[in-house]
């Protein structure tokens, strides 16, 4: 049994099936074959996510993986649904769009939100596209009735006044994310 590394606040459970050949360059390889699973689970304990009958089946087909499917439930009544592809050569190419009917994306203490809607990302190697219509309805937010005793104090800089440090720093490599969400909170 493999082990996915996540985040220690993150825990996926399920057994994953892989049925796959590899054949060709080291340079140019193929895979061919089917990855599935069925009654999975993840949990995010930072969002309070909670996905649980998680299935999937998708397939290896050259040097794509096309995801026919990866269906969730939130454990409430809603699920979630995913389906697309991606290619790693010669030129790396995705393209996945995804679904939520009532869906419980967020349980925590002091938020909770449901999602219905649709969203789709694309993109390459040099840069993506998100684009979607989502409804986060209910949504509840709980404002504590006081901070606490240990509120922080943050150091504010002026971004006019950079050190010479910052200014010769090299610049972290981009990808360049285009978003074009509609998120509707009725109410």
């Amino acid at each position: 049994a493999a082990a996915l590394a996540l985040p220690a606040d993150q825990a996926m459970q399920g057994a994953l099936a892989v049925d796959a050949s590899i054949a060709g360059a080291l340079s140019a390889p193929s895979v061919q074959g089917t990855a599935a699973m069925t009654g999975g689970s993840y949990e995010n304990v930072e969002t309070g996510t909670v996905l649980t009958d998680m299935r999937l089946d998708a397939q290896f087909d050259g040097s794509s993986l096309v995801l026919q499917l990866l269906e969730v439930a939130d454990g409430a009544g809603g699920a979630a649904r995913i389906t697309g592809s991606a290619r790693l050569l010669p030129s790396p190419e995705f393209a996945f769009d995804a679904s939520f009917d009532q869906a419980r994306l967020v349980r925590l203490d002091l938020a909770d939100a449901t999602v219905d809607g649709t969203a789709s990302v694309k993109g390459d190697g040099a840069g993506a596209r998100v684009e979607g219509n989502l409804t986060v309805s209910p949504l509840t937010v709980r404002i504590p009735g006081s901070a606490g005793p240990d509120v922080p104090t943050l150091e504010v800089r002026d971004a006019a006044a950079t050190s010479e440090a910052e200014e010769s720093a090299p610049e972290a490599a981009k990808y360049p994310i285009d978003l074009a969400v509609t998120v509707t909170m009725p109410g």
